[in-house]
């Protein structure tokens, strides 16, 4: 199944389809090293295991009475973010923050990275270098800011990713994307719908440093894409 016709037809013409509210609300379910807390208090990262993992960055507090309230604001609302199968999609997508069509980051070069999703930090890194890293990260960067702003108003609503299977550029846009909302001090959840997980030791807890130094460097690159 997928979106209706009004929904596909938004899709193709910018990538992005919205929606009213009515999303259905679901239970955040990661596994392995996707359950991950990142906290870097005195330069240290720590990951903790379990099903539904709240992810929020430890910060130099904020000093100013509208910076406390904003920071308190964005962490009052949690970002849900969903990933699925193109054809996976449902009509209930039409109604979340954004639909976001993951599939523009083609890599034919991806090779032997196929064998593996999205949680590698290769397939991470490449997304993060992709010509249409800058682009995605400035459209991101609108929708975290507006649903911030928009506090309670955006709850139970769901960002949902999607590509062809899945399983690779969708999951790995998650985790940035969850990266990049923890650092700007966002309360997120992830769901990952249809991803079938890779076994591998790089894909589950033994790949966690090097996925966390990737996403340093998609956060990099998205300040680089942001900030200019």
């Amino acid at each position: 199944a997928g979106l209706p016709p009004s929904a596909l037809a938004s899709r193709r013409a910018g990538g992005v389809v919205r929606g009213g509210p009515g999303a259905v609300e679901d239970q955040c379910q990661e596994t392995g090293a996707e359950a991950l807390v990142e906290a870097r208090a005195g330069g240290q990262r720590q990951a903790e295991g379990g099903a539904c993992v709240q992810t929020q960055l430890k910060l130099r507090p904020p000093t100013t009475a509208g910076a406390i309230a904003q920071a308190a604001q964005r962490r009052l609302v949690v970002l849900r973010l969903e990933t699925s199968a193109y054809s996976k999609l449902v009509e209930a997508d039409e109604a979340a923050i954004a639909c976001v069509d993951m599939r523009q980051f083609r890599d034919p070069a991806a090779g032997e990275l196929r064998k593996h999703d999205g949680r590698h930090p290769g397939i991470i890194g490449r997304l993060a270098n992709h010509p249409s890293f800058p682009d995605w990260a400035r459209h991101m960067n609108g929708i975290l800011d507006k649903f911030a702003s928009a506090g309670e108003a955006s709850r139970g609503q769901p960002l949902v990713l999607y590509c062809n299977a899945g399983r690779h550029r969708c999951v790995a846009g998650a985790l940035i994307l969850r990266h990049i909302a923890t650092m700007k001090q966002m309360s997120c959840t992830v769901k990952h719908r249809t991803l079938r997980p890779c076994r591998c030791s790089t894909c589950s807890d033994g790949g966690l440093p090097a996925r966390v130094e990737a996403l340093d460097v998609a956060w990099s690159r998205f300040r680089e894409a942001t900030e200019a």
